[in-house]
């Protein structure tokens, strides 16, 4: 059945709740910067610059870094980031962390 649009903004038909949204745009950002990491592998072995792939994987990885303090700043300000910064809460994730 066709809806109306004014019915669709009263009744919320079509958009999903902001925060699935950020979610859902943590998650793209997420698997983009991970698929970098075999991009970059397989550019270097093409082109013959194996000594690169260190030097490119630490820059990943630091983006990374920088993308997560910059989201927990844009998401709930410096609240977010002192959370992003707190030191036990980072060693108690080490575990999960090493198996990747």
């Amino acid at each position: 059945l066709p809806v109306s649009s004014s019915l669709r903004r009263v009744v919320g038909i079509g958009q999903p709740p902001k925060e699935i949204r950020r979610i859902a745009w943590l998650m793209f950002f997420f698997v983009l910067l991970d698929a970098s990491k075999g991009l970059l592998v397989s550019w270097s072995a093409v082109h013959s610059c194996e000594a690169l792939v260190p030097l490119a994987l630490c820059g990943k990885n630091m983006l990374s870094v920088i993308f997560g303090l910059w989201l927990g700043l844009l998401l709930e300000g410096r609240r977010g980031l002192r959370r992003c910064l707190q030191l036990r809460r980072n060693v108690w994730m080490l575990p999960v962390a090493a198996c990747f």
